[in-house]
């Protein structure tokens, strides 16, 4: 998936073709995109968000003024809260030399669903609509972005685990504001060793334990940079990142530190 900006008004064609460099006669779709513009038009910039219930967060509530499809400066937008239980910081907010206008959207204990309008004044026409979707614990996933097999030897850092907090719709979309809880468990083998292509040389001892809460960004994006807190020798790091009711995902690492 892509996004395509028109950069005037207009009819385009878009062609997507697969591996051209690959196949001597690929094959493609295409499509007709037209653009239109009007002397005075607005548009919200992340029109649509997914927030995490129960969250409380600022977060930037931007719209864009436009005539012609061209950025209008020093144009007066007023914001307000429809829907839902929320506010912001300033209601009147005048464009910047590109047509932005900018507020702060306060969530506090998001419970429903938030709508704001932003609207040119003085007539408030037109208008420009901003969502903000709660979203339930069950509705929220987990998707390994990043650091889930890692062998670190002494010296070595340790590289970030990442994860992606989603929603259940197909394509997903991240959620912010959600809490993501890492379980980190220190272990070593009594065997001394690894459990390795199915090889058990016998059940862990658990060394330590530690809970850390990280909340999901605009992208829905939650990381933590693994830690042994000091255990000297040979061991292997557990975690189990869980984010609401459904999100799970695990990463295991086998590390070596120096002695001390």
């Amino acid at each position: 998936m892509t996004k395509v900006t028109p950069p005037a008004s207009g009819t385009y064609s878009i062609v997507a073709t697969l591996a051209p460099g690959s196949y001597p006669n690929p094959q493609f779709v295409n499509t007709t995109l037209s653009a239109v513009s009007s002397g005075l038009d607005i548009a919200a910039q992340l029109q649509y968000r997914r927030v995490a219930q129960g969250t409380s967060l600022d977060i930037p509530a931007t719209a864009r003024v436009l005539s012609n499809g061209m950025a209008i400066a020093g144009k007066s937008v007023n914001f307000q809260v429809m829907t839902g239980n929320a506010g912001v910081t300033a209601t009147s907010v005048s464009t910047d030399a590109n047509g932005f206008a900018t507020t702060t959207l306060q969530l506090r204990s998001l419970t429903t669903d938030v709508q704001v309008s932003a609207c040119v004044a003085p007539a408030n026409v037109p208008c420009a609509i901003l969502y903000v979707f709660a979203l339930p614990a069950d509705a929220l996933q987990l998707q390994v972005l990043a650091g889930g097999t890692q062998t670190v030897r002494p010296g070595m850092p340790f590289q970030p685990l990442a994860v992606r907090v989603t929603d259940s719709s197909s394509p997903s979309n991240p959620v912010q504001g959600a809490t993501v809880t890492f379980w980190t468990m220190v272990c070593r083998r009594e065997a001394g060793g690894f459990y390795e292509g199915g090889g058990d040389s016998g059940p862990p001892v658990i060394l330590s334990s530690v809970q850390t809460a990280v909340a999901s960004d605009a992208n829905g994006v939650a990381s933590l940079i693994p830690s042994v807190g000091g255990i000297p020798g040979e061991v292997e790091l557990d975690i189990v990142a869980m984010a609401g009711t459904r999100g799970v995902a695990q990463f295991r690492l086998n590390v070596t530190t120096m002695g001390n």
